[in-house]
């Protein structure tokens, strides 16, 4: 079995002092009493990956808050407030380097890759919310049970350690492949095996 640590040290963390959404009037919450105004962007004709970002992140959002469904619509066509912006910046840093942006009324989640850009979906997830995924499959996922979630002013830049990062349970067994496995990958960082279609 190979294994390697997905994002240790090396990460650069930048906080500024929270800005309640709640106390400042300029936005709503990401969500409230399972309702929720936001929408999230994606870029246009965006690829596989990004669309399934889009997915992941309003699947789970819609299981934390008790039902809040967020649009999902093209960049050009989203709205200018509460929405959340998936984007990607070729070039930006070492391989999969992502960052989370958040500020009321706007949240930025942003790769140099479309695979980045997922790692920072569920960046989201796991740090602002508490989404937890410790093992493949759905006894291994943890999910807070939230009413409302106020944005605030926070940002982390996520550099990897380790360009490859794989764990095989398989070793080098041609063909042999699981799903529910590979799904699990990105959502703990891992790049290697990502072969299921989504």
């Amino acid at each position: 079995m190979k294994f390697l640590a997905a994002f240790a040290g090396g990460a650069c963390v930048l906080m500024a002092g929270a800005a309640d959404s709640s106390s400042t009037g300029l936005a709503s919450p990401l969500f409230e009493n399972g309702i929720s105004r936001w929408q999230v962007s994606v870029p246009v004709d965006a690829p596989r990956p990004i669309a399934y970002a889009a997915e992941e992140l309003t699947n789970v959002l819609a299981r934390i808050s008790g039902g809040a469904l967020l649009g999902v619509v093209p960049e050009d066509r989203a709205q200018r407030d509460d929405v959340i912006r998936l984007m990607m910046i070729p070039g930006a840093g070492e391989d999969d380097a992502f960052d989370v942006r958040t500020n009321p009324g706007k949240i930025d989640l942003s790769g140099n890759s479309p695979r980045a850009v997922l790692f920072a979906v569920y960046a989201f997830l796991r740090d602002c919310l508490g989404a937890r995924w410790y093992w493949p499959g759905p006894s291994g996922e943890f999910l807070p049970q939230l009413g409302r979630y106020d944005v605030t002013v926070w940002s982390k830049a996520y550099r990897p350690v380790f360009r490859y990062r794989e764990m095989s349970i398989c070793g080098e067994m041609a063909g042999h492949r699981h799903p529910t496995t590979e799904r699990w990958f990105p959502k703990v960082f891992l790049n290697c095996g990502l072969n299921t279609p989504e």
